[in-house]
């Protein structure tokens, strides 16, 4: 019924009702999750312990929350591609309706749209929304225009009718619309700091939506829109889950959940490879023991425990990112997304088969197979003549870390975000 959160409308085109991660923290907000993993800690209330405790779809599926059969009861759905797949019940197990609908990269909305109790999507490009009042392919119900193309859109129901709306934040200043239409915001409110993470749900039961600030793993429950101090605070989870918000057993009251990606070496197989004798991780060349590394040779990453890399990179890139820290002020932006790091010899087959080449290395050929390189980006955009790009290529090489000249912007395989360890 009700999800939560919005924080850069920009992070991968992601503005749905759910959740989606990226490596610090992350949130489900009536759209796609922006986090990754498979694993689901939901609370019935605002306790610190999960009620309700269970693995639903891949890791690499994209996560939406809702009540899709209109019981009261929130649950969850995945999208690959452009079919959506639906379960009625917060348990491990198959989907029980699958639909397809909008396009593959379309950015992807949840809500009651038209008051009748069951949640549907809408599919957002730019600043216009294709709403859809059923959970079916075929042609939207209403087509509606509000807002500028770039803008952070959070949906919920702002005045208690039982009708999900659009509210547009920008900075810390939201544009609230109680009708799915253009025009002039129906109220404008301020709550929190502009790069707060913000989720929407109806936290004390009264019938209409207010605001959440997460800050870490500390939330910030504001039970009415207005300025001021929150209503509620409230500790959840760790500062690397991403966050989901639904009312989870049906009592009226929306509460948080968590989607978790597990640790590095627990989804990560147990390779046989304990020698790399003579390797050259950016050659290029096919090698057997690329991707089938024995988790002697790898180390999580202690500020991004769910990544590893070869033991004998971590000092020096714990190195790099507490320089990072100093410059910028927060931690060292790898990217989240669960192939980022060491990957092995089937991470690399299921990259290849999804982008192909020149994206992706050759299954056996990746320098991400012997844990030397990483991948920065997600909600830090890495793109060539914008920081921190120049920043990290200037000052990768005193750590050992180097985005190599094939992927500069001349290169000819141009990606700024990945960068090899060469000690």
């Amino acid at each position: 019924m009700k999800l939560r959160r919005i924080g850069s409308a920009s992070a991968v085109a992601l503005l749905v009702l759910g959740t989606m991660v990226t490596g610090v923290t992350t949130t489900a907000a009536k759209g796609q999750s922006d986090g990754w993993g498979n694993d689901f800690y939901l609370s019935d209330t605002f306790a610190a312990q999960a009620s309700t405790v269970f693995t639903y779809g891949e890791i690499t599926d994209y996560f939406y929350v809702g009540d899709w059969d209109g019981d009261g009861v929130d649950t969850l759905a995945y999208r690959r591609g452009g079919t959506f797949f639906v379960r009625n019940s917060n348990s491990t197990g198959a989907p029980e309706h699958s639909f397809t609908y909008g396009r593959a990269g379309d950015t992807v909305l949840v809500g009651d749209w038209d008051g009748d109790g069951v949640d549907t999507l809408a599919v957002r490009r730019g600043a216009e929304y294709h709403v859809k009042n059923s959970l079916t392919a075929g042609r939207a119900d209403v087509v509606a225009v509000y807002g500028r193309g770039d803008d952070t859109v959070l949906i919920g129901d702002w005045d208690g009718n039982g009708t999900d709306t659009f509210a547009v934040r920008r900075g810390a200043v939201y544009h609230v619309k109680n009708t799915i239409s253009a025009g002039a915001a129906d109220r404008v409110a301020v709550y929190g700091r502009s790069d707060d993470d913000v989720y929407v749900g109806d936290f004390d039961g009264d019938g209409d939506d207010s605001f959440t600030v997460r800050r870490g793993a500390q939330y910030f429950v504001a039970n009415e829109i207005r300025a001021g101090q929150a209503d509620r605070t409230v500790v959840y989870g760790r500062s690397t889950d991403t966050t989901l918000v639904g009312d989870w057993n049906g009592d009226g009251v929306d509460s948080l959940g968590i989607q978790r990606l597990r640790p590095a070496l627990e989804r990560t197989a147990n390779g046989a490879v304990t020698n790399l004798a003579g390797v050259d991780a950016v050659s290029g060349d096919y090698d057997a023991r690329n991707g089938r590394l024995s988790h002697s040779l790898l180390c999580p990453i202690p500020f991004l425990p769910t990544h590893a890399i070869q033991c004998r990179a971590v000092d020096d890139l714990v190195a790099f990112h507490r320089a990072y820290e100093a410059r910028f002020g927060k931690p060292l932006p790898i990217n989240g997304a669960p192939f980022t790091t060491y990957r092995s010899y089937a991470d690399q087959l299921h990259v290849w088969q999804e982008t192909g080449p020149p994206v992706a290395a050759r299954p056996g050929t990746s320098p991400h197979g012997y844990g030397l390189a990483v991948d920065f980006g997600g909600r830090t955009e890495i793109e060539f003549g914008q920081e921190p790009y120049p920043w990290l290529r200037a000052n990768g090489p005193r750590f050992g870390w180097y985005n190599m000249p094939w992927h500069w912007e001349t290169g000819s395989v141009p990606e700024p975000w990945h960068f090899d360890y060469r000690r």
